[in-house]
């Protein structure tokens, strides 16, 4: 679940930041503003994955991906993000930038889809395809929301990491997307559950009142708890 944090100010705000000041800027400011792309040609962009050390985070590479994409749809606030698949190829680095490049495959009436390979030093890292669509009535269905406390009492997932790792001191500063877990990992590891989770996350701060970078950081958010879903039965 996703519990609703404040909108406010234009994403035009961070698109002439250099990149020394990126490093300054605090949570969710950071996150915004490695999602605002510099255009270099009609379907190539650049993007800064910013500073940080050991692995690139794959969220980052698709969120950036997902805005590269919707920037080379013309009419793109009338065709939301509808759905995405990617493949992560290599692993990513901070620190050097990612080139995006953006396949046209299909502008249809109702559908638009887009295929997006992100470079960096020269090898592909990531492949994702995503089709845009205009909002339509239709058959649909949902589950219900399964019963869940409320999120403001569950434990924090880094201060929860750090008592996984047995150290304190090495949880990590608080990201961009606040994670509370419902369902944590059992401390020893042993335990074995099934292949779901319930969370509950929310962006730590203010954002742009632009629905594009509400998606883009959908997307991000949706990479941080895939891994650990998945091991749960083993």
């Amino acid at each position: 679940s996703c519990w609703l944090g404040k909108r406010r100010g234009p994403t035009s705000t961070y698109q002439h930041l250099q990149p020394g000041r990126l490093a300054k800027l605090g949570f969710p400011h950071r996150l915004v503003a490695q999602a605002v792309l510099e255009p270099l040609d009609r379907d190539l962009f650049l993007g800064n994955p910013g500073p940080g050390s050991r692995r690139l985070f794959g969220g980052l590479v698709a969120a950036q991906s997902t805005m590269a994409a919707a920037l080379t749809i013309d009419d793109g606030p009338e065709r939301p993000l509808h759905s995405l698949h990617a493949y992560f190829l290599r692993p990513g680095r901070y620190e050097i930038p990612i080139r995006f490049v953006v396949d046209r495959i299909r502008d249809g009436r109702s559908f638009t889809t887009r295929r997006v390979v992100a470079h960096q030093g020269g090898e592909a890292i990531f492949n994702m395809s995503a089709s845009f669509a205009i909002p339509e009535d239709g058959i649909a269905h949902q589950d219900e929301m399964p019963d869940a406390p409320e999120p403001e009492g569950l434990p924090d997932w880094e201060d929860y990491r750090a008592q996984l790792m047995g150290d304190p001191t090495l949880r990590r500063p608080d990201s961009a997307v606040e994670l509370r877990m419902v369902d944590p990992p059992p401390i020893d590891g042993d335990e074995r559950a099934p292949a779901r989770q319930r969370n509950g996350m929310k962006v730590s701060g203010d954002l742009p009142d632009d629905p594009l970078v509400h998606t883009a950081l959908l997307v991000y958010a949706s990479d941080r708890t895939l891994l650990m879903t998945a091991c749960r039965p083993h």
